[in-house]
Formats: structure tokens, C-alpha cells, sequence
């Protein structure tokens, strides 16, 4: 079970979660976790999604994770959906962000937890056929709408209350899907592209938009 805290701070979180409340936040995780025994606990995670206006606070965030009784942190980058948000790209502070996540990986090392976070200047290409997603998650909206994952856009595999999230699951399009990943946003998918890439930090439906084109002749 990951979940989504995006600021380590009360101002930050206040400030980019709609109608957060950082403190009955922090309050309720806390609740949770120590309801749980040790093993349970190893199960949950604390992810983050960075962005050029909170980035600085991910030391924090594994601090934060530590003192919440957690011991697993992932950092993950904001993917920008429209041209306003250009802005908050990592791509406007990669030396600034790698040095935030070599203090993160200096704070684990005294805490223990542990920290999974992408860097720029570093990595090697992977290949699409490595995904696990098909085979380890979904992504259910509220209306029961299937999608293999966050990542696929807004491509449905099917409806687990039209039918049943068994009949979905074991389906032919995700059988296909596991066999091959024929889909367009597995073609282009954020986590398989290198993070040095410029498109690696955008949507995958806002790279097929018209507006998308305006972006990359700012950035060319």
C-alpha cells in the first residue's frame, strides 16, 4: 500500500492538496500505522511527487516517513498535463533536485528507510517489456473504470461494476496487454524512458495535444 503525501511540510501540503489538511493528514496515517504490527508495516510506503516548488522538502519526507513509524519512501516526478505548468518541471532545477536526492539517500542511510527515486545525468534506457503493471496493479476510478495503469491515459480495459473486476482482470485485452504492451501510451511510457528525457515529464495525453507543440518550442 503506497501512500500519497506530497509535502513534508503543513504550508507546502495546505498549499498543493485541494482542501488539505495537513495535520488531521498526518494524524490519521499515524493512527493507522500504529495499528498495524511490524510485518504489516514493512507493506506500506510514503510517496511523493515532486516538482520544482516542493522539491526541497524530500529529506524531509523520508524524516517525516521515520517518524511516522515507516520505513519505504518514493520519490516520483510531476508529470505536466497543460503549458501552465511548465514551470513546475523538474527540468527547470536537475542539478538542484539530484542534490535534494542525495541527502535523502544520506538521511536513509542514519534512519534506515528506505529510498527509491529517479536522478538525471545517470540512467540507462529500459526496455517497455520489463513492466510489471499488467501483472502486480490497476487503477480503478470511482465509476469502476478499469486502466492498466496511471500511466496509460485515459484508455479503459473495462468496468468491475458493469461486470466484475475478475472478468476485467482476466479479460482478453489484459491477456493481450500482458503478452504484449500494444497500447500507444506503452510506446511512449514515462518510467522506461530515461529521466534525462524531455518528454519523460510530461502526460502522455498532453504529448499527443496540439498544445504540447507550443511546449516544445519553448524547450527547443
Amino acid at each position: 500500500m503506497v501512500i500519497s503525501l506530497n509535502a513534508a511540510s503543513a504550508d507546502t501540503f495546505n498549499r498543493d492538496m485541494k482542501n488539505g489538511k495537513y495535520e488531521k493528514t498526518i494524524s490519521a496515517i499515524r493512527s493507522f500505522v500504529n495499528s498495524l504490527d511490524d510485518a504489516n508495516r514493512m507493506k506500506i510506503g510514503i510517496h511523493m511527487i515532486a516538482h520544482s516548488k516542493n522539491y526541497l522538502e524530500i529529506p524531509d519526507i523520508v524524516a517525516l516517513t521515520h517518524n511516522l513509524g515507516l520505513s519505504n519512501v518514493s520519490i516520483g516526478n510531476y508529470l505536466i498535463s497543460n503549458i501552465d505548468h511548465v514551470r513546475y518541471s523538474l527540468l527547470n532545477v536537475k542539478e538542484e533536485y539530484n542534490s535534494m536526492i542525495k541527502k535523502a539517500r544520506d538521511i536513509r542511510n542514519k534512519l534506515g528507510v528506505s529510498v527509491s527515486a529517479r536522478e538525471f545525468f545517470v540512467e540507462e534506457p529500459r526496455s517497455k517489456s520489463n513492466c510489471t503493471s499488467p501483472f502486480e496493479e490497476v487503477f480503478i476510478l470511482p465509476n469502476g473504470d478499469v486502466g492498466p495503469c496511471c500511466f496509460s491515459g485515459d484508455y479503459i480495459m473495462g468496468n468491475a461494476f458493469e461486470t466484475s473486476f475478475e472478468d476485467v482482470w482476466f479479460g482478453a485485452e489484459y491477456c493481450k496487454l500482458r503478452a504484449d504492451r500494444w497500447l500507444p501510451a506503452c510506446q511512449t511510457c514515462t518510467p522506461f524512458m530515461v529521466f534525462d528525457s524531455f518528454y519523460t515529464h510530461f502526460a502522455g495525453d498532453f504529448r499527443i495535444s496540439e498544445e504540447f507543440k507550443e511546449v516544445e518550442r519553448l524547450f527547443s
